[in-house]
């Protein structure tokens, strides 16, 4: 499908992928003329976040694979096409955000700000896109480093501890629970469209157990017992905590989720594992408490940016119980929820960074008098 069917296509879907995956390095490559000419800069790098959704808009969403290499598959499937559009959205709020927000805060570093920021961008475009299970884990493994110097950009003892915090309870679950698993039960190069969890044989308990490791192995999901990387991570600057919190880290997960249920187990499969307690039913109730537990926290933090962060753990929590119940309604329900979350999430944020420009606090109680 394509949303501009009457007009000839100069690219074929393997260059916009190429594309879309690339253009935001180049911001990456001009960050330094922030420093020379600021006006320019904001101007070209929301330029790209608009080119990326036009690219995107053009070539409209199709499952068929686009292989750059024996190894890398993209696709723009209906889940990927959506999460790299709101990505992109995102980024290009993020941007204007901060076009006034560095002005007053770590001026300093804003190379190193949207250096990263960029790049980040651009490998979270990467596992959206992913069709097979090596581009997949491939850009997610990858993203988690480039995160990393965004958090800890204010290079004070609190940022630093939470940015060695988000390392261990990301980096360590995918290379000790997701890479095993992907390398010793699943076709690494094989598309997700062409095979399914019962044509490799596996039965009803091996299914879940890979499912349910899977789950937690996507530890930027912040299912528990990973999930408390996320609001130690909200000492990072607003502009950060927006993006991480919205699409920028946590929504890799849940888009990785999406796509292997959707597709390598199939929602009518997942909705009888999910019947069982034993089999798939103790995620929920683990996402269920994760949910309850996190709403107890944000009720009681006194901080709005913790306030917000535990929100979205809780957040994540019921898009995964979403996807996991497999039916069509939940499924479109977790990929709208995905949507509306990113984006209220990040203006919470964005209210946040101006309150403690304004107010030199986050802290409620301060704020509200």
């Amino acid at each position: 499908m394509t949303l501009f069917k009457n007009l000839e296509m100069p690219f074929d879907a393997n260059s916009i992928c190429i594309l879309v995956l690339t253009l935001p390095l180049l911001v990456s490559l001009i960050s330094p003329l922030k420093r020379t000419n600021k006006f320019f800069f904001y101007a070209a790098a929301i330029s790209v976040s608009i080119l990326n959704v036009a690219l995107l808009l053009y070539i409209g969403h199709s499952a068929n694979p686009c292989r750059i290499s024996q190894l890398f598959v993209f696709s723009f499937e209906r889940f990927s096409w959506i999460f790299c559009i709101l990505v992109n959205a995102c980024w290009a709020l993020a941007l204007l955000y901060s076009s006034s927000y560095l002005r007053y805060r770590f001026e300093e570093k804003a190379e190193t700000f949207h250096r990263y920021l960029a790049a980040s961008v651009s490998l979270v475009l990467g596992a959206g896109l992913a069709a097979n299970f090596f581009t997949l884990i491939f850009f997610y493994i990858l993203s988690i480093p480039v995160i990393y110097p965004l958090i800890t950009i204010r290079a004070n003892r609190e940022s630093q501890k939470a940015g060695a915090i988000y390392l261990l309870s990301t980096l360590l679950p995918s290379l000790l629970i997701i890479c095993p698993v992907v390398l010793l039960f699943f076709p690494l190069a094989a598309p997700f469209s062409t095979y399914t969890i019962q044509s490799l044989g596996y039965g009803t308990g091996t299914a879940s157990l890979l499912l349910g490791l899977m789950v937690v192995g996507f530890s930027k999901n912040c299912v528990a017992p990973f999930h408390m990387w996320l609001p130690i991570s909200a000492v990072a600057p607003a502009p950060v905590s927006a993006l991480v919190h919205s699409v920028g880290a946590v929504q890799t997960s849940t888009i990785a989720l999406l796509k292997i249920t959707t597709s390598v187990y199939g929602t009518k499969y997942l909705a009888s594992l999910s019947n069982h307690f034993l089999l798939t039913g103790w995620i929920t109730y683990l996402c269920g408490f994760t949910a309850l537990y996190t709403a107890y926290r944000a009720w009681t933090a006194p901080d709005l940016k913790q306030r917000f962060s535990f929100s979205t753990v809780g957040q994540l929590s019921y898009i995964i119980t979403a996807i996991l119940l497999g039916t069509k309604q939940t499924t479109i329900g977790a990929t709208l929820h995905i949507v509306t979350h990113s984006l209220a999430k990040m203006n919470l944020f964005f209210c946040a960074g101006i309150f403690a420009s304004i107010f030199g606090t986050t802290n409620a109680a301060e704020v509200a008098l």
